[in-house]
């Protein structure tokens, strides 16, 4: 009798196959951005520029350089091979600084003068105790905008234009240890003008004061100023802080990076910049 051979056995390409396909589809559907400058805008506004673009990473590019001479349609012709859904400009005249953001390839497109600006090594020097970001730019940013609610038609399309520029966030399948910043956008009805704020995040355990989690952490007290251990174990928890590090909130996180899984933990939002006003114009 003729030996048989080793049944053949099948393999499902197809499931792969689909799996690659959604995930094309996915990727197709995040927004990209450049960040670019045009004319002579001076080393402030070429800082300032840099840090959009850590604003926007990881979708960004960031180390496009522009080519003296080079024209907006030429980013504009380039943005689609690319996936490019956005293009941000800054520029500078002798009295403003402008931003312009649009759309590509169709628009629509809107130009926010900067009335004022902190670049991100200004905000770090004011603070006590700075963060190093870099670490933070893997994951995008979540955005938060704030009393977005004027009926008026340029206020509507502001806030569904900042909202296209980040990765929508999908609640069910989101993991909060990727939720590492956020941009936070406040529109001030009075004054037609918006707040550009950018945001580490920070979680920790909570339920002890903040000395008594630095002994837990094994970390050496400085008891120069006290008299004994109890005046150190109950110093106030707001001691040593500035205006960019905002204070602690209290909530039950279900997947933290430190603390234990549902252990109450405390959120702490610290600036690390770029800071910004600007209004829409034309």
């Amino acid at each position: 009798m003729p030996r048989r051979g080793k049944r053949r056995q099948k393999t499902r390409t197809h499931v792969i196959d689909d799996e690659v396909e959604e995930e094309k589809a996915r990727e197709a559907k995040i927004p990209r951005t450049f960040v670019v400058k045009k004319g002579n805008v001076g080393p402030n506004v070429t800082t300032l520029m840099h840090d959009i673009r850590d604003v926007m990473m990881p979708y960004t590019a960031r180390k496009l350089r522009e080519r003296k001479g080079q024209r907006v349609k030429d980013f504009v012709h380039i943005a689609g091979p690319l996936g490019v859904s956005h293009l941000t400009i800054l520029t500078s005249t002798k009295e403003f600084t402008n931003m312009r953001v649009s759309r590509m390839p169709r628009g629509p497109t809107l130009t926010f003068q900067i009335l004022e600006y902190s670049l991100a090594k200004m905000v770090r020097a004011s603070q006590k105790r700075p963060i190093d970001a870099t670490k933070l730019s893997h994951d995008p940013p979540l955005v938060v905008l704030n009393n977005f609610n004027d009926q008026d038609n340029h206020v509507k399309l502001a806030s569904a234009t900042f909202q296209s520029m980040f990765p929508r966030i999908n609640v069910q399948t989101a993991q909060p240890e990727k939720c590492k910043r956020v941009v936070l956008l406040d529109y001030d009805a009075k004054s037609e003008t918006i707040e550009y704020r950018h945001y580490a995040i920070s979680t920790a355990a909570t339920g002890d004061n903040r000395a008594v989690r630095r002994l837990v952490r094994k970390k050496i007290p400085n008891l120069g100023r006290a008299r004994d251990i109890s005046e150190y174990l109950t110093e106030p928890l707001g001691a040593g802080g500035s205006d960019s590090e905002a204070e602690e909130e209290t909530v039950t996180v279900p997947t933290a990076r430190r603390p234990r899984k549902g252990q109450k933990c405390g959120l702490k939002l610290t600036e690390i910049g770029p800071r910004m006003k600007v209004r829409s114009v034309g």
